[in-house]
């Protein structure tokens, strides 16, 4: 007897457990997805986004079009920008101080600096020590650098208003580097290759905390910073996202692999916007799909 309520208790857990992951997978709400109308053409492999606070806007590195293409608050498409043909594979961007937008562009290798009233292009090929860098993440903090992964080295490169290196956040023991990063004040949050954990780095690019995600995300991509402190990583291949709380331990997984609305393919980034929702770059499905988590 005691044998058989063990085993209708492990069954019921079991379909609680099974009730609770549907819950989490269902529990996104969403809103609009970014894409653009039959006229300007699908996006063909977007990569990045950029959520403009100050101008209200999403900015979409479409790389197979070779373009920047921008969106209202609502998702309502407002301009494709091409820079006359001078952009090779933007795959992210974030904005100076000065207004001019900075692309980084796979194709080139490079920073590009383009100043959207007069419409000049300047191209940078960022060296550090005679040695150059190949940048593949880049991010804009509240304190005006530039955050960039070196793909040589796996390293976060500092960046000052100039595009001069003033510091490097290196990634101790690490097998590949780092795949992502997110900005939250003074500190840095980068997430490893391996994904296992995520390191802290304050504003001395001193490394200050490790935190251990528990279970392990599996092949993930991107992390982005919930206002409460939990972290989204994106999982590419799975095609969901996990929700660690701030101590690292899992709290669910949500979203998954599929064409409809809602679902994902082969995601490239995922962010937490000024407004609080959740903006996943599905490059897959060609689109952004934003969230309400």
């Amino acid at each position: 007897m005691r044998r058989k309520f063990c085993v209708l208790f492990v069954i019921a857990n079991i379909i609680a457990g099974s009730t609770q992951a549907l819950a989490a997978w269902q529990d996104w709400k969403l809103l609009f997805s970014l894409q653009v109308d039959q006229a300007a053409g699908p996006l063909a492999h977007p990569t990045g986004l950029y959520a403009d606070a100050q101008a209200e806007r999403y900015y979409v590195t479409d790389s197979g079009h070779n373009r920047l293409v921008s969106f209202d608050r609502s998702g309502k498409l407002l301009h494709a920008f091409t820079a006359g043909g001078a952009l090779d594979k933007p795959i992210a961007m974030s904005k100076k101080a000065d207004g001019r937008l900075l692309v980084l562009e796979k194709g080139k290798a490079s920073l590009t600096e383009i100043d959207v009233k007069t419409r000049a292009v300047v191209t940078h090929v960022l060296q550090d020590k005679g040695r150059q860098i190949f940048p593949q993440r880049l991010k804009g903090g509240s304190d005006g650098r530039f955050y960039v992964i070196d793909k040589a080295s796996g390293a976060i490169v500092i960046l000052d208003q100039g595009l001069a290196v003033s510091g490097r956040l290196q990634c101790p023991g690490c097998q590949g580097g780092y795949t992502d990063f997110s900005v939250k004040g003074s500190e840095v949050y980068a997430l490893p290759a391996l994904g296992s954990e995520v390191h802290v780095f304050d504003s001395s690019a001193a490394l200050i905390r490790k935190i251990s995600l528990l279970p392990a995300p599996e092949f993930p991509v991107s992390l982005a910073l919930a206002a409460d402190g939990a972290m989204f990583v994106l999982e590419r291949h799975a095609g969901t996202v996990a929700r660690y709380l701030a101590d690292g331990h899992l709290l669910a997984r949500s979203l998954g692999p599929g064409q409809k609305e809602g679902y994902l393919s082969y995601p490239a980034e995922i962010q937490v916007d000024p407004w609080g929702l959740v903006c996943v770059v599905d490059e897959g499905n060609g689109r952004i799909s934003v969230f309400q988590p």
